[in-house]
């Protein structure tokens, strides 16, 4: 969504937003977490201002680990409607979210109230199915059916960590506050149809990127799916190492 001449304008921008969002997640309670990983297998979407904040913990502080995180997250680019078991990017190998400190709303939330009371999450199965259509009617693509579920069920291991009385309207209140915050940036309209929320991954792929990826991704899903190469997604994959914050 933003290339990088035009990201860092509108990081400097955002600098004196940051506070108020760290007041805003700071807000939230507390969740317990048994590092199982099953939350992560879905990458959390993410308002503009949040790719922001995590972009700018990214630049900052995990500059040794930029190559796994790029080549991850173009993996995610080009197959996330093609592979079932992508995890998020930026969960290592050990369960461990590399970018906790900037993780978005979304996974703040998580644990606080059940799946289906969140405000922003995974494509309900309905909307997966009306991509499925898409892809098979327009490019012959066929989906795999693992990768159309809904949702993953709330996780047994992930709940406040004491007790707070209507989590889910704590949650719904710091939604609003972030969907304000958001405003700053984009026009309010933009905000109110959620145009500027996307997985985080992809996010960061539509600023690493070149912009002939997306024509490509049609073509790598292709080649993943039919005939189990990744000639296409490894290509970018070299291109997109190289890639500085």
């Amino acid at each position: 969504m933003l290339p990088p001449e035009t990201l860092y304008r509108v990081l400097d921008y955002a600098q004196p937003l940051f506070q108020r969002l760290e007041g805003l997640y700071g807000a939230l309670p507390g969740v317990t977490c048994a590092r199982c990983g099953e939350c992560c297998y879905d990458a959390p979407p993410a308002f503009l201002i949040e790719y922001l904040y995590a972009y700018q913990h990214i630049k900052s502080h995990l500059r040794p680990r930029w190559p796994d995180i790029l080549t991850r997250v173009t993996e995610y680019f080009f197959l996330e409607h093609a592979e079932a078991d992508l995890r998020c990017p930026f969960l290592d190998g050990t369960n461990t979210c590399l970018i906790y400190p900037a993780r978005p709303f979304a996974c703040r939330a998580w644990g606080l109230a059940p799946p289906e009371r969140l405000p922003i999450r995974r494509r309900p199965p309905a909307a997966m199915q009306e991509l499925a259509d898409y892809y098979r009617e327009r490019y012959g693509l066929v989906i795999p059916a693992a990768v159309l579920r809904g949702p993953r069920p709330a996780c047994p291991h992930a709940r406040p960590a004491g007790p707070i009385k209507r989590p889910a309207r704590i949650v719904d209140q710091a939604f609003t506050a972030l969907s304000l915050l958001e405003t700053e940036l984009v026009p309010l309209t933009s905000t109110l149809n959620r145009e500027t929320v996307l997985p985080l991954p992809l996010h960061l792929a539509l600023t690493v990127l070149p912009q002939g990826a997306l024509a490509r991704r049609t073509r790598a899903m292709r080649e993943y799916l039919e005939e189990g190469r990744k000639t296409t997604l490894e290509r970018y994959v070299t291109r997109a190492r190289k890639y500085a914050f």
